[in-house]
């Protein structure tokens, strides 16, 4: 009972937001993508935000774009606030394995800053020093 997952905040078959323990002397955090933040998926991003993301104790927080097809222009605003609150306790947020159409639309919509994309976890960790 007390090992069960968390219930999924979004249709399984779209996939939802998880986050990933990674084991190494770098305090890493990271937070693989749906396959697609559409509504449900920004409500379930603020969620996770709010209730357990902003309490983490890691330098560096990445967003794993791997599987991630579509992320909503909506779900920018979110990210903006994490991002933000992550740099007040100090710690970096950057995102990783965007495909050319991701990446093209978040570098067209201004917002390379927040999502500060790197080409990997290594690049994530070499910026954070």
């Amino acid at each position: 009972m007390g090992d069960d997952p968390p219930t999924p905040l979004h249709n399984e078959s779209m996939g939802v937001f998880r986050n990933i323990p990674v084991e190494d002397a770098n305090n890493l955090f990271m937070i693989k993508c749906p396959e697609e933040v559409d509504q449900i998926g920004c409500t379930q991003l603020e969620t996770m935000v709010k209730g357990q993301w902003l309490n983490i104790d890691a330098k560096v927080v990445v967003l794993n774009f791997e599987q991630c097809k579509y992320f909503s222009n909506a779900a920018y605003r979110i990210v903006m606030g994490y991002q933000k609150a992550l740099n007040e306790k100090g710690i970096s947020l950057h995102s990783v394995n965007l495909n050319s159409s991701l990446s093209e639309q978040i570098k067209s919509d201004g917002m390379t800053g927040p999502f500060s994309p790197v080409s990997n976890l290594e690049d994530a960790l070499k910026k954070t020093r």
